[in-house]
């Protein structure tokens, strides 16, 4: 995969640009991108959906802080090779690759912290919820909206039929002893879904991502993103949980009450303790 391209690099700008230079940009390759403007052909269609993804990320003060902490304090974005990126969508590029190189530096992402030395075992809490729960909710939710509609399917966890269980995980923990799951831990599910997003990265197209999710109102391409938001907001508050910079971490929204059906969401220890 290529290297990823920062949100501000998708609209050619920095890091340190202001709101004004933000919504110029996006009005200017708006009107260059718009579907209208291109046949309205699939690849269009998802070209002015990667650039609508970064100005709304970017506009949103709440939303920017939190993908800034991300750029902050990532390992992987840190780590990419060559010059900076100087030019903004719609270049010479595959976006459908853009958009699988960013989740894929995400998972990048999620395996240094599994790798790391500070985090253990993760079951150390801050703010009354482990690491791992963190990392657990991201991964849970690409399996489930993004992997699963793609047909990338944990078909042995399938065939346990799990049942109805809103948050079933598939991995063991100190919290849910007895209980049967195919994985031994974070680490042993999170590289099966590892295993799983490598063949869809190999196999999407862009069609597929405008598709809609059998029985929802959202297309994958609006999981992805929802995805991306949502561990661009967690992880970067995981590391500085981990450095002892931070004491609490904020809840996620979701941006679709859809979402909501059977989403992972941060869960105490005395409330785990409790529900036994």
């Amino acid at each position: 995969m290529k290297h990823e391209k920062t949100l501000y690099e998708i609209l050619g700008l920095t890091p340190q640009a202001g709101t004004d230079a933000i919504k110029k940009s996006f009005r200017a390759l708006a009107l260059l991108h718009h579907p209208d403007k291109n046949d309205n052909s699939t690849a269009s269609q998802v070209l002015f959906r990667v650039i609508n993804d970064a100005y709304t990320t970017l506009v949103s003060a709440e939303r920017r802080a939190a993908y800034d902490m991300y750029l902050k304090t990532s390992g992987a974005v840190h780590r990419r090779h060559g010059a900076e990126v100087s030019e903004s969508a719609g270049d010479k590029r595959n976006d459908v690759e853009y958009i699988c190189t960013r989740l894929n530096f995400i998972l990048w992402e999620i395996e240094d912290i599994l790798a790391s030395r500070s985090f253990v075992s993760g079951d150390h809490p801050y703010d009354g919820c482990p690491v791992a729960q963190y990392l657990e909710i991201i991964i849970v939710f690409i399996d489930r909206w993004v992997l699963e509609p793609s047909c990338f399917i944990d078909y042995f966890h399938t065939a346990r039929n799990p049942g109805a269980e809103k948050r079933t995980v598939p991995f063991s923990s100190r919290y849910d002893k007895g209980v049967h799951r195919p994985y031994i831990d974070l680490r042993d599910y999170f590289y099966e879904i590892r295993k799983r997003s490598d063949r869809f990265f190999r196999h999407v197209t862009p069609e597929a991502l405008m598709k809609k999710i059998e029985g929802r109102n959202v297309t994958l391409l609006d999981a992805i993103f929802e995805a991306l938001l949502m561990a661009c907001h967690y992880l970067g508050s995981v590391r500085l949980l981990m450095k002892h910079e931070i004491k609490t971490v904020g809840r996620f929204t979701h941006s679709n009450p859809c979402y909501e059906d059977g989403a992972a969401a941060p869960i105490s220890i005395d409330e785990k303790e409790k529900s036994k």
